[in-house]
C-alpha cells in the first residue's frame, strides 16, 4: 500500500504531510502569538498528566454544552450549532472559539497512538495480528471513539462550516475504523488516514491561528471561491462519511496530489524552522523553484473541487487552495510559524486524497 508523505512540524502521528516556501514582493512578518493556551497544546510540550487533567475538564465543560438539534440546524432555524448558518466562501482562518476545547482532545488521541500503533505494519491484516498488536489496536480503537464522542460536542462550538466539517470527519472516518478493526484488512488503514488528515488539519488551523500567522498572511489572499451550492444536514453526533461512495473527481484529484508530491519532494526536506533572512542559497533557490509549482496547485484544487457534487469535497478542496495561496504569499518573509499554512493545505488536500482512496476499499 502506498503511503503519504511523512509529516513536516506536526504533532499528529502517522503517514500524512506538510511543508514552507517563495514569492517576490516584501510582506511584513506574521506578528507575534495572539494567546499561548492552545500553543502549548499544538507544539505538544506538555507532560502526559497535563493532558490527561486538562482534557478531563475539557470533556466536562464540552458535555454540559450540547449539541442541538441536526434537524433544527438544518432547517436554519435556532440552534446550538455555531456554524449553522456559515453558508458563505471559505477562506483562511483567523479565529475559532474551538481551538481552546479541541487541542487537549487532539493531544490525548495522538498520545495514546505512540503505544505501538504508530510504528504498526499496516498490510498485516487483523488475521495475522499476535496479541500485542491486537493490544496496540484495541487500546487506539478506544481512545479514538472516547475522544469521538468529545469532538461532536465541540464541534458546535466553531463558527466555521468547514471547520465543523473536519470535526465531522475526524468522527465519521475514526467510527468506521473502529468497526473495522476486527475484521481489518489493509485497505482499511485508508479510513484512519482520513481521521490523521482532519484531525492534523483542525491542529494545524489553531496553530497558524494561535501564532499569528493566519490572520496577518490571509490579507494577502485576493482569490475568491464560490460558496457551496447546496445545504448540507448538519448531525455533529453522527456524522457520515463524505465520499463513503466516492467521487467522480476522485482519479482527476490523485493525478494532481501524486504529482505535486513528486514535484515537492526535495523542498519538503528542507527545514522549515529557518526564516527567510537565513536561507542558504539553495533552500532559496528550491523555494523560488517550489512557488510557481504550489500556486497551480491551489488552482487546481480548486478547479477539480469546483467540478465535484459534493459540498464537504468542495470546501475542503477551496479551504486547501486559499492556505497553499497564502503561504507562497509568505515566502517573501518567511517566518518558521508560516508553515502552519503549509502543513494545513497539506493536511486538507490529504483528507480528500485518503478518502477517495478509503472508497475504493
Amino acid at each position: 500500500m502506498s503511503q503519504m508523505p511523512p509529516p513536516e512540524g506536526s504533532w499528529v502521528p502517522g503517514p500524512l504531510g506538510s511543508w514552507p516556501q517563495p514569492a517576490t514582493v516584501q510582506w511584513p512578518p506574521p506578528r507575534p502569538p495572539r494567546r499561548g493556551g492552545a500553543l502549548k497544546w499544538v507544539l505538544g510540550a506538555v507532560a502526559l498528566l497535563a493532558v490527561i487533567g486538562l482534557t478531563v475538564v475539557v470533556t466536562l465543560a464540552v458535555v454540559g454544552r450540547g449539541g442541538g438539534s441536526s434537524e433544527e440546524a438544518a432547517g436554519g432555524g435556532d440552534s446550538d450549532i455555531a456554524s449553522a448558518n456559515d453558508t458563505g466562501p471559505v477562506s483562511v482562518i483567523t479565529d475559532d472559539p474551538s481551538c481552546d476545547s479541541a487541542m487537549p482532545i487532539m493531544a490525548l488521541r495522538a498520545y495514546q497512538q505512540r503505544n505501538g500503533w504508530d510504528r504498526r505494519d499496516p498490510s498485516i491484516p487483523a488475521t495475522s495480528w499476535t496479541p500485542e498488536i491486537r493490544a496496540q489496536y484495541d487500546a487506539v480503537a478506544d481512545i479514538l471513539l472516547k475522544t469521538s464522542d468529545m469532538l461532536a460536542t465541540v464541534a458546535t462550538l466553531t463558527p466555521h462550516r468547514v471547520m465543523r466539517e473536519l470535526y465531522e470527519q475526524t468522527i465519521a472516518y475514526s467510527r468506521a475504523y473502529v468497526d473495522a478493526i476486527p475484521t481489518y484488512v489493509p485497505a482499511d488503514n485508508n479510513l484512519v488516514l482520513v481521521a490523521i488528515a482532519a484531525g492534523g488539519a483542525i491542529n494545524e488551523i489553531c496553530a497558524a491561528i494561535s501564532l499569528g500567522s493566519a490572520e496577518s498572511r490571509s490579507q494577502l489572499v485576493l482569490e475568491t471561491v464560490s460558496a457551496p451550492r447546496y445545504r448540507q444536514k448538519i448531525d455533529v453526533q453522527s456524522p457520515q462519511m463524505f465520499l463513503a461512495d466516492g467521487d467522480s473527481v476522485c482519479g482527476e484529484w490523485s493525478q494532481a496530489w501524486s504529482t505535486f508530491q513528486d514535484e515537492t519532494a526535495e523542498w519538503r526536506r528542507t527545514n522549515p524552522n529557518i526564516p527567510e533572512s537565513e536561507w542558504s542559497s539553495r533552500q532559496r533557490s528550491l523555494n523560488k523553484e517550489v512557488a510557481p509549482i504550489m500556486m497551480r496547485f491551489a488552482d487546481q484544487m480548486q478547479a477539480i473541487a469546483a467540478q465535484s457534487s459534493n459540498d464537504i469535497f468542495r470546501d475542503f478542496g477551496n479551504l486547501a487552495a486559499q492556505y497553499r495561496r497564502a503561504y507562497v504569499r509568505a515566502l517573501p518573509s518567511y517566518s518558521p510559524t508560516d508553515r502552519h499554512l503549509a502543513a494545513t493545505s497539506q493536511r486538507l488536500s490529504g483528507v480528500i486524497e485518503a478518502a477517495c482512496r478509503a472508497s475504493a476499499r
